[in-house]
């Protein structure tokens, strides 16, 4: 078994090398059990996420299980297509990531195949 995992400069050393600390405990070879604050839910930290986590250079751990770290990073995302327009043959709706250039047809799916 190799020792805990040091990374110079990190903002934790002292408490990875010493395998103390409240948050950041040196106890980097064990899977740690956390709570989700969005749903509640336990999760496991690994002991490889942990050494991840600290190469990465994060000071703080996880707060959200995966789901919800997920959940989270696409309500962060600008909503969906861009544009909405009418399909040139047909009349319904089509959405685009963005306007179409000036004086160009759009086809939706639909009317696009059989050419």
């Amino acid at each position: 078994m190799t020792g805990p995992v040091v990374v110079p400069d990190h903002p934790f050393r002292r408490h990875l090398e010493k395998g103390a600390g409240a948050r950041h405990s040196g106890a980097m070879e064990e899977d740690r059990t956390l709570t989700c604050v969005d749903c509640g839910l336990k999760f496991i930290f690994s002991a490889a996420e942990q050494r991840e986590h600290v190469r990465r250079g994060y000071e703080h751990e996880p707060r959200r299980c995966p789901p919800c770290r997920a959940e989270a990073r696409r309500s962060r995302r600008p909503p969906g297509p861009g544009h909405i327009t009418l399909c040139a043959s047909c009349g319904i709706e089509v959405a685009l990531p963005a306007p179409p250039p000036q004086g160009r047809a759009v086809l939706c799916d639909a009317c696009r195949a059989p050419r």
